[in-house]
């Protein structure tokens, strides 16, 4: 489902050093402590909107001392047989729409629909909230996407300095004191402010990719509120967000890996099917992307286009290896790169550098390192660990750490004690969110049941990915309140 971006930005700008920015980590703040709205809300006016068949649309206002002023869009699909109750369900990112998600997407959830409403909303900052964090125009979006894979010397990263503040200083500018008020603590404040209108005592919860981080946040702050939550795709709550990028850019170096392992199955493939090889392969490709970006009819295959959509086609295979194999081969075998070009400007690439609104949530959320200056150490360092992936990833943390406003990190340690069951699923071979968060989570969390689909990609639940045997055990938790064993595995067919 290409509406999840799930927290796998790349942002290739770099921040320049200042005494101002070499502060330490925030310190860790009880959750309990923030984000709450001063009045509870009134009923919602629900009115027929955009969507799959009976949608239904409202706004609600929220006001409190510590999430700020929000008007914030929220659709519900009412239930289409006997009720149960109210599921929630958030698709990531952060930045992405819930709204534009039922309302593209809903359909997807027509199981679930018939027992409950489903609903979403757009969290504070995102999609069609007042305010929003729509910081750039197009033209900076273009400047930083129009760069090299991660700048070397001394005019890139110049240049690099001055793109990366411009996204802080936009967004700044644009919101305000609202800035410092995009978080996901305050999502979780909004959607119980939702729930309250709603009139409902408890909710059910479907999150994925960075939405599993809004359902535990949820449940540590609300665990009598909850009822049967499922993360897929889990945020481990226990990193930072140096962590969170390094990781990434392993487990995008292993399904890049993986890609190559199967590429040879396939006609024209452009690869040797020996993965040492063809990353060197591909590792070149970017290498003289960067050195020379290829143009065409206005438009600019930069090394960080290029190694976007190489990451971007790891989030849903095999559709996604299909399209990279498919601009891969005129590519290295030709050396047309027009149909690369094509993919690079479509929705295909997913994975977007200039995306304050990812920023705007990741930067409030996430302790961060406030000196721009380690970062040439990291980037040596990743690229050792992830010679594809690794130094890009390392540069995209930069914009954080001097991002204008901060919020206290999140606690590394949420168990959410008190909540109702809450069902973790991973992906073996997740590039996004690496399976080794979904197991932290699930070992963090009191009342956690984990579940690993074997599969490749990202995410298992979304769009049955991980086919009957993950619908199965999802569905019958969700309708049915079945819990699986502590740890089930569901291998791929």
């Amino acid at each position: 489902m290409k509406a999840l971006l799930a927290c796998i930005v790349a942002v290739s700008a770099v921040l320049a050093p200042s005494a101002a920015s070499a502060a330490p980590l925030p310190v860790l703040a009880s959750i309990d402590a923030t984000a709450s709205v001063d009045e509870p809300a009134e009923a919602l006016a629900w009115r027929p909107c955009e969507g799959p068949k009976g949608a239904q649309c409202a706004e609600i206002q929220v006001s409190g001392r510590d999430t700020g002023d929000w008007t914030i869009p929220v659709m519900r699909l009412p239930a289409t047989g006997k009720r149960i109750g109210v599921l929630f369900t958030n698709p990531g990112g952060p930045g992405i729409s819930g709204v534009g998600y039922l309302r593209n997407w809903g359909d997807t959830l027509a199981r679930l629909r018939v027992s409950y409403d489903v609903v979403s909303f757009d969290p504070p900052g995102m999609g069609g909230s007042v305010p929003a964090a729509t910081c750039l125009s197009e033209a900076q979006k273009a400047a930083i996407r129009d760069q090299p894979s991660a700048p070397r010397g001394r005019a890139e990263r110049q240049k690099a300095y001055q793109l990366a503040r411009l996204i802080g200083d936009a967004c700044e500018s644009l919101l305000g004191a609202a800035l410092a008020n995009v978080s996901t603590v305050n999502a979780a404040a909004v959607m119980d402010a939702i729930r309250a209108a709603l009139g409902e005592r408890r909710i059910s919860y479907l999150g994925f990719s960075y939405g599993t981080l809004l359902g535990t946040v949820y449940a540590e702050r609300y665990p009598d509120r909850t009822w049967r939550f499922v993360l897929d795709g889990a945020m481990d709550p226990a990193l930072d967000y140096d962590r969170v990028r390094r990781d990434q850019a392993v487990a995008l170096d292993k399904a890049t890996r993986r890609f190559s392992k199967d590429c040879p199955q396939h006609r024209n493939c452009p690869l040797t099917g020996d993965p040492a090889q063809d990353m060197r392969t591909l590792a070149d490709f970017v290498d003289a992307l960067d050195e020379k970006p290829y143009r065409h009819n206005g438009k600019e295959l930069s090394g960080l286009r290029a190694l976007n959509l190489i990451q971007s086609s790891m989030y849903y295979p095999p559709y996604g290896w299909r399209v990279l194999r498919g601009v891969l081969g005129p590519a290295l075998m030709d050396g047309n790169l027009k149909p690369f070009l094509r993919a690079a400007y479509s929705p295909d690439n997913m994975v977007n550098p200039a995306d304050p609104e990812y920023l705007s949530v990741v930067c409030e959320d996430l302790a961060t390192t406030r000196d721009p200056s380690v970062i040439p150490r990291k980037a040596r360092h990743w690229a050792e660990l992830a010679p594809l992936n690794g130094a890009s990833r390392a540069w995209s943390t930069a914009p954080c750490a001097t991002w204008p406003t901060r919020q206290p990190a999140l606690p590394a340690q949420l168990d959410a004690a008190g909540s109702g069951p809450i069902l973790v699923i991973g992906t073996t071979y997740d590039p996004a969110t690496p399976v080794k968060w979904a197991k932290g989570l699930s070992a963090m969390l009191d009342n956690s049941y984990y579940l690993e689909w074997q599969g490749d990609g990202h995410l298992a639940y979304d769009g049955d990915r991980g086919g009957p045997c993950v619908t199965r055990v999802v569905d019958t938790f969700l309708l049915k309140g079945v819990r699986p064993a502590q740890e089930t595995i569901c291998r791929a067919v």
